[in-house]
C-alpha cells in the first residue's frame, strides 16, 4: 500500500474518487449496521415514502467517502481523529457518487513520535451529474515519514 506523508500535502490539494453504490452494498450495510429500517429494506414501504424508493444508509455513503482518504493516505494515515458530516440528500441503489476532499489546513505536531501532524480536510460527496448528498470535514493524524523510514 502507498503512503502519503504530511510533508507531501499542501493546503488546497484535492483528492477525488467515484463509486457506484449497488444493491449488494445496501444489503451488506443493513446487516453490518443492524439497521433494517423499511426505508432501506422494504421497497413497497420506501416507494410510499418521501424518497420514492429505498435509500442507502447515510453511514454507508459516509464510510465510502472517508475511505477515499484512507486509501489515498495509505500507511501515512495514523488515525482519523474527527469527522463532522451533514447529510443533505438521499442516495439510492444504483447511484454513482463522487467524493472530493480538499486539504484545508496543516498543523505540524513535532511531539508526534512518527513526526507529521494534523491535516484537516473539507469534502463533499455528490451524485454524479446531481446534487451534493454529504458535506463535511475531517481530521487525520498523518505521519511525517514513510513507515520504513520512521525509525531510522
Amino acid at each position: 500500500m502507498g503512503s502519503v506523508t504530511f510533508d507531501r500535502l499542501a493546503v488546497g490539494q484535492s483528492v477525488t474518487d467515484a463509486t457506484t453504490i449497488t444493491e449488494t452494498h445496501l444489503v451488506l450495510a443493513a446487516g453490518i449496521f443492524k439497521d433494517f429500517n423499511p426505508v432501506h429494506a422494504n421497497e413497497s414501504f420506501a416507494a410510499a415514502s418521501r424518497f420514492g424508493t429505498r435509500v442507502v444508509h447515510g453511514m454507508l455513503t459516509a464510510g465510502m467517502m472517508i475511505g477515499v482518504l484512507g486509501s489515498y493516505l495509505g500507511a501515512g494515515a495514523l488515525a482519523l481523529v474527527e469527522q463532522q458530516l451533514r447529510f443533505v440528500g438521499a442516495v439510492h441503489p444504483g447511484d454513482t457518487v463522487a467524493t472530493e476532499w480538499t486539504v484545508e489546513s496543516l498543523e505540524p505536531k513535532p511531539r508526534l513520535r512518527e513526526g507529521g501532524g494534523l491535516v484537516e480536510f473539507r469534502g463533499t460527496c455528490r451524485k454524479v451529474g446531481g446534487p451534493v448528498v454529504i458535506e463535511g470535514t475531517c481530521k487525520f493524524l498523518v505521519r511525517g515519514a514513510a513507515p520504513d523510514q520512521a525509525d531510522s
